[in-house]
């Protein structure tokens, strides 16, 4: 039998190689069309999104409120301690590893599913509709009416689009920032493995639905196009082609580059969100990004367990 520590080192040196050949024939292909003079993305057309600016606020409030419950629910459960800040003699402690890493690192089988499922199914799903569908869907309709008030001149300026794709990005890059802080205590991972799970999910199902009880919001609306949904499945893994390479090579350089107590993710994820979004502002559909982010969350769990 083949011995483990033999063959991880080549497993990891087979995905980063084809990691940086499919890189290079997806940026080949993209070279290619714009020498055309062929659109890389062509813009689909669509009517803009039926939500509005009080939609979103109503959605942030489901987020705060169901947050609220859990924490009062962890404080119930575990006493109040158990959401009080470390005391000062505890930051020798503090650490800014994630929270899915901290769930995985203890082996538990129960833990790694729920770490799993919340890095590679729910965290993708909702934050792709939470921040491209619903937010950025909302600033582009924004964008689009206030470009119909503005001189023409003016707003040739700046290309539709770069406004609500930027703003969009740079919040998600930043709601990833970590501090140090303390680290998940043992009795608590398990309620926290749930929570990370079943919260986030409970508010993107309540924001769909009231977009839709609401405003009307159809399938489309909601960026499902179901005749498109295996061409959909097929950009988001071709987009991933593209950029995994770049960003875990980024992301390795600055590892090596800036202290431990500083999170790099928010500075790789920026360029990141920007390819989520930008694919969503050029088809209106939300299954490109979520097929993305969860092939890139994907790989990021297993390059981790097989390093």
């Amino acid at each position: 039998m083949s011995d483990p520590s033999f063959l991880l080192p080549h497993a990891v040196a087979v995905l980063l190689w084809l990691g940086l050949w499919a890189c290079l024939a997806f940026w080949t292909v993209v070279f290619v069309r714009r020498r055309r003079g062929e659109p890389v993305l062509p813009l689909a057309r669509r009517r803009q999104v039926p939500w509005r600016a009080i939609d979103l606020a109503v959605v942030i409030g489901f987020h705060v409120a169901c947050f609220a419950a859990a924490f009062a629910l962890k404080s119930w459960t575990y006493g109040p301690e158990a959401v009080e800040p470390p005391r000062a003699q505890d930051t020798k402690n503090l650490t800014t590893q994630h929270e899915i890493l901290q769930m995985l690192a203890q082996g538990n089988v129960g833990l790694i599913v729920l770490g799993v499922l919340s890095a590679v199914v729910v965290a993708p799903v909702v934050e792709e509709v939470l921040f491209r569908l619903l937010l950025q869907g909302w600033l582009e309709a924004v964008d689009r009416r206030l470009r119909r008030e503005i001189p023409r001149r003016a707003a040739r300026r700046i290309r539709w689009g770069f406004v609500p794709v930027t703003l969009v990005a740079a919040l998600f890059a930043l709601i990833h920032f970590r501090v140090e802080k303390e680290p998940i205590r043992p009795e608590h991972l398990v309620f926290d493995a749930a929570t990370m799970v079943i919260v986030p999910t409970v508010v993107a199902a309540l924001a769909v639905a009231w977009v839709g009880a609401v405003r009307g919001a159809t399938l489309r609306d909601l960026g499902i196009v179901r005749e498109k949904l295996a061409a959909d499945v097929g950009l988001g893994l071709a987009a991933f082609a593209g950029i995994a390479a770049p960003l875990y090579l980024g992301q390795m350089a600055l590892l090596h580059l800036v202290p431990e107590y500083v999170s790099v993710d928010p500075i790789t994820l920026f360029p990141f969100a920007l390819v989520l979004g930008i694919l969503y502002c050029r088809t209106h559909r939300i299954v490109p990004s979520i097929v993305l982010h969860v092939a890139l969350n994907g790989s990021s769990l297993l390059l981790l367990w097989l390093l």
